[in-house]
């Protein structure tokens, strides 16, 4: 009996306390609007990133093909912002913690890559990975739900998830933009609210596009709902790094994998990352005999164009983007105030 009572003294507690915290629930009306003259004069906090400029709070995704070394970066990426510092020795993180998902790798890859890696010795206790992570569950069948009590537990304000093909299962890859678009905004929603940044890490096509970012795989809904996009694609022996986001200034950088030191390092801001294959033959061009100054029909039949519109139209791309200089005849040469080592 007295078990009883004290039974139901707990439930009349638990009760009362559910009252004295109700749950806020926001009704929608449509007539309840702001002008933009409102909106324009709002103070709002700037946006919050993990990894300034291209790890904002919210969905990231992270393409590249296999092999290139994705996995490495997103390790390289964890270890920096889990110590607060820059990424690449250029991108400042914001120290936090991070819960990494490597699908694909077991504990002893993991374990043998820090142990070559240059920071081995110094590998932060705050970079978590889940016990038997390739048995971590599809957003189907538990995956989202696991994400959810990882962020109200605050175990994490990073989730890295690798790869994103083995956390969507068969809820993705199935080119469906209403499907993808619903399931990476649902994602997307959640670390919006909670001011946490989920990243994916995701594969690229065979193919390559003229716009790096074209290249993920899938349709464009997963795109779409995301607030950060980023592209790894070789360049020769190097990579370049594409970055592109809802706020920010789209950019491209070159970046290099040391075998040595098994990380990724910083070549410097190069705008000619960002050229199509198309731009970057014409380029080549120019750099062969950089003192001379060449037609555009010249160009036309170097690169066999289809018209001497259409190489008219990817020239001023070059002088756009201040590569190629057009001189007061009509001819075009290499800028060469962009490449010092031709002067």
């Amino acid at each position: 009996m007295r078990i009883v009572k004290i039974l139901v003294r707990c439930v009349m507690l638990n009760q009362t306390t559910k009252n004295m915290h109700p749950k806020r629930t926001i009704k929608f009306d449509p007539l309840d609007t702001k002008s933009l003259h409102e909106l324009k004069n709002t103070n709002f906090p700037e946006t919050n990133f993990f990894v300034k400029p291209f790890l904002p709070e919210g969905l990231t995704i992270l393409g590249g093909k296999p092999k290139i070394g994705k996995s490495f970066f997103a390790l390289q990426l964890a270890y920096c912002i889990a110590k607060g510092i820059n990424f690449m020795g250029k991108f400042p993180c914001k120290k936090s913690n991070v819960y990494l998902i490597p699908y694909e790798d077991n504990e002893r890859r993991i374990s043998n890559r820090l142990k070559e890696s240059s920071y081995k010795n110094r590998m932060p206790k705050n970079v978590l990975i889940p016990k038997y992570a390739s048995r971590f569950p599809q957003i189907k069948k538990g995956g989202y739900e696991a994400l959810v009590k990882i962020i109200s537990k605050k175990v994490a304000d990073v989730i890295i998830i690798d790869t994103m093909v083995r956390f969507l299962g068969d809820a993705g890859g199935k080119l469906n933009y209403s499907e993808d678009y619903e399931i990476s905004a649902k994602l997307q929603s959640l670390a919006s609210m909670k001011h946490v940044s989920i990243l994916l890490i995701h594969h690229t096509t065979k193919k390559e596009s003229t716009d790096p970012f074209d290249d993920l795989q899938g349709s464009v809904g997963y795109q779409a709902s995301a607030d950060s996009l980023v592209v790894m694609r070789r360049i020769g022996s190097d990579c370049q790094l594409g970055v592109r986001g809802r706020d920010y200034q789209e950019s491209y950088y070159g970046i290099k994998f040391s075998s040595v030191h098994k990380k990724w390092k910083l070549k410097g801001d190069v705008v000619e990352y960002g050229l199509s294959r198309e731009l970057q033959t014409i380029l080549k061009i120019f750099k062969t005999d950089h003192k001379k100054e060449f037609a555009t029909s010249e160009i036309q039949k170097l690169i066999k164009d289809a018209s001497v519109q259409n190489t008219s139209n990817k020239l001023k791309r070059l002088t756009d983007k201040e590569l190629v200089i057009k001189s007061a005849r009509g001819f075009y040469k290499l800028n060469l105030e962009k490449y010092p080592e031709y002067k």
